[in-house]
């Protein structure tokens, strides 16, 4: 997911490629140490009642 994110950053050229890799390197060294979470929402709804 981390790496796809990272990707579209690249794609719209928004953040210098050290910034991306840093994050990047951060997620995975959270990873490997067991600290990582994250949270991925696929749908956002909203109701007006």
């Amino acid at each position: 997911m981390v790496h796809n994110l990272a990707g579209y950053a690249r794609e719209a050229s928004t953040l210098a490629e050290a910034e991306i890799q840093a994050v990047v390197d951060l997620v995975e060294r959270a990873v490997e140490e067991g600290t990582f979470l994250a949270i991925n929402p696929r749908f956002i709804v909203t109701a007006i009642v």
